[in-house]
């Protein structure tokens, strides 16, 4: 990664590090006021940096003992745009049982006021194998 890619994927993985050690409410310092979420929990779309936090809440709540890596990123800047896209391992204990979610997970990043900020993300599993 060139220098500027890696800065980008650090905001990447600072985001990560915040919610999965239960700074939510931090969140907000990174993403921008409409961003907007694609979840495989939400029917419809977040919009909005306040949606975007309380559905990383609900999930962290849920979560138990949660462990998070990411792996093979890879980052493309277009001018102040950036896109983000790495796979993750999570494994966590939920209802009282062991889940490990395996996924992708796809970040635009803008860059406004000198620095990054999220504008929007869509995660989801692994398509299921046939």
């Amino acid at each position: 990664m060139t220098p500027e890619e890696l800065d980008v994927w650090n905001v990447v993985r600072s985001i990560n590090a915040l919610w999965t050690t239960g700074r939510v409410d931090e969140l907000g310092d990174h993403f921008h006021p409409r961003m907007i979420a694609i979840t495989p929990a939400d029917r419809e779309p977040l919009v909005g940096k306040e949606a975007c936090i309380d559905s990383w809440r609900r999930f962290t709540r849920l979560a138990k003992g949660l462990s998070w890596v990411e792996t093979d990123p890879r980052v493309e800047i277009h001018g102040d745009t950036a896109v983000v896209a790495y796979t993750y391992c999570a494994a966590c204990e939920m209802d009282g049982r062991p889940v490990e979610l395996r996924g992708r997970d796809l970040f635009v990043m803008h860059r406004e006021r000198g620095r990054w900020w999220v504008v929007a993300d869509q995660f989801s599993p692994f398509p299921a194998r046939e």
